[in-house]
């Protein structure tokens, strides 16, 4: 296997079929990878426009990695039976440390309960780890616990959601520049929020952050 640039090493799959594990790709459209998300979350419509122009996007991220589980002996056709995302977030404290995130994780019905999950989750953790990440996060149901924790994960703090009722835009492109350009919001008293600029590392910001969290050493060219 190839993954992420990061070749792995072949290990034995307990399981009576052919499995390949890779980063998703444009043909994932017609091996059911919408369908299996659906047993995750809602998904709605998505057109194979849509979905291409989306898959670009996440390719084009080093921070993200997006990997399925191929059924390759399945005829007529093979078909995607899990897939997981690593999201890698670079931060200021921890030295400018990376934080990883785990989302999307889910396993086709008809494969639960055979280890696959876990298989995935523990190269999603190896990826992590390559990519320098101190922690690897998650967020998940209940009823999950038990499988997370047999990955290695421990149950710490409490998770919150914040949904909205409508989405301000559903365009297939990002605008990387246009969400770059916020402008400056005045909060009155002569408080004004912006944008992190490098000036602000003079201006206390890693003192602030450390009333939060570990910051260690950081210098400005960090």
């Amino acid at each position: 296997f190839c993954f992420g640039g990061m070749a792995l090493q072949g290990e034995t799959f307990e399981l009576p079929v052919r499995l390949c594990l890779r980063q998703l790709n444009a043909d994932d459209y017609d091996r059911d990878f919408l369908h299996l998300l659906g047993q995750l979350t809602e998904v709605g419509s998505v057109p194979r426009e849509f979905f291409e122009e989306r898959l670009q996007l996440l390719l084009a991220s080093p921070f993200q990695t997006m990997v399925v589980v191929e059924d390759v002996d399945l005829r007529p056709k093979s078909r995607v039976i899990a897939c997981g995302t690593l999201q890698v977030e670079p931060k200021f404290i921890h030295e400018c440390g990376f934080c990883g995130h785990l989302e999307d994780v889910v396993v086709d019905w008809s494969m639960r309960g055979k280890r696959l999950g876990k298989r995935m989750v523990s190269k999603l953790l190896d990826r992590a780890r390559e990519q320098g990440c101190y922690k690897v996060i998650l967020d998940c149901k209940e009823h999950n616990i038990g499988f997370y924790s047999s990955c290695g994960f421990k149950v710490k703090d409490a998770q919150m959601s914040c949904y909205f009722g409508e989405v301000v835009c559903k365009s297939t492109a990002w605008d990387t520049a246009a969400a770059r350009a916020q402008p400056d919001i005045s909060l009155g008293d002569s408080l004004v929020m912006t944008s992190l600029r490098a000036d602000h590392f003079h201006q206390g910001f890693t003192g602030l952050l450390e009333q939060l969290t570990i910051v260690g050493e950081l210098s400005e060219e960090m």
